[in-house]
């Protein structure tokens, strides 16, 4: 017996009262992971079957997953033995919580926290904003960056990640990361 992700994924979204559109294994809704009051999320079932999930808000795939109920390996093709199928095989029954390894604050320009970003040991990254999970159409901003505003005069250095940031803070450098690490925004360099 297979597990279809698909279905799953639909039955999920429907058994927390969202409207589900969808037609030729794809669909719409409304993303679990924010405050959404336009279908924002996307989904399909892949050639192979996976399950393709795009929240055009920018929610995180573990972050809708998590909304619903789900883990991420729910996207897999599961077979009777309990292993899903993507790149490597994961044995289902036996898989492990994911724990939190970081925690990085996103503050303003006066230092005031606006979200915090949660990696985990899988090394997945989830948002918490205002006590819920996910962004809530919120754009963060750069991180360290208030910082900006208290030391004008310094160089900044502006690194891939969160990680990279902290370590050179340390050191005594100003440093700054975009929200989404090597997945630079244009728009964010202007």
């Amino acid at each position: 017996m297979r597990v279809d992700p698909y279905s799953r994924f639909v039955q999920a979204l429907k058994s927390r009262g969202l409207l589900v559109s969808e037609r030729d294994g794809k669909g719409t809704a409304r993303c679990p992971a924010h405050d959404d009051r336009h279908a924002s999320l996307s989904f399909c079932r892949g050639d192979d079957g996976k399950l393709l999930v795009k929240c055009h808000a920018g929610c995180e795939f573990g972050d809708i997953m998590h909304a619903l109920g789900l883990e991420q390996t729910d996207a897999f093709i599961e077979n009777l033995n309990g292993n899903a199928h993507h790149n490597s095989t994961v044995n289902i029954k036996n898989k492990t919580k994911r724990k939190k390894v970081a925690e990085y604050i996103y503050r303003d320009e006066h230092g005031i926290e606006q979200a915090r970003k949660v990696r985990f040991s899988d090394k997945s990254f989830s948002w918490i904003r205002n006590g819920k999970w996910g962004l809530n159409d919120w754009k963060p901003p750069l991180y360290n960056l208030h910082l900006l505003y208290q030391d004008k005069d310094s160089p900044v250095l502006m690194v891939e990640g969160e990680k990279d940031a902290d370590t050179l803070t340390r050191l005594g450098f100003l440093a700054v990361s975009p929200p989404n690490g090597a997945s630079i925004n244009q728009v964010l360099i202007k």
